[in-house]
């Protein structure tokens, strides 16, 4: 998920991001540069809750609403 923010890993996220999300997303969650939060920062969604919007089968795509907590942590 694009709310997970933390300096370890990021760049494994943001490749699975670009397989899955378009473009105009992917920018948004991932803008050109390495992970500018620093070292301390750290944003972690838990307890998510996915809904799917509608499906009446065979579609291609699907909106889905996700409902989270996300705790957030700057240690600077």
């Amino acid at each position: 998920m694009s709310y997970h923010r933390e300096k370890e890993r990021f760049e494994e996220r943001k490749k699975i991001a670009k397989s899955i999300m378009d473009k105009e997303l992917y920018e948004q969650f991932y803008p050109p540069g390495k992970f500018v939060y620093g070292d301390s920062y750290t944003s972690i969604p838990n307890d998510v809750q996915l809904y799917v919007q509608q499906y009446d089968g065979g579609q291609e795509e699907v909106e889905v609403i996700a409902e989270f907590t996300n705790h957030l942590v700057i240690k600077d």
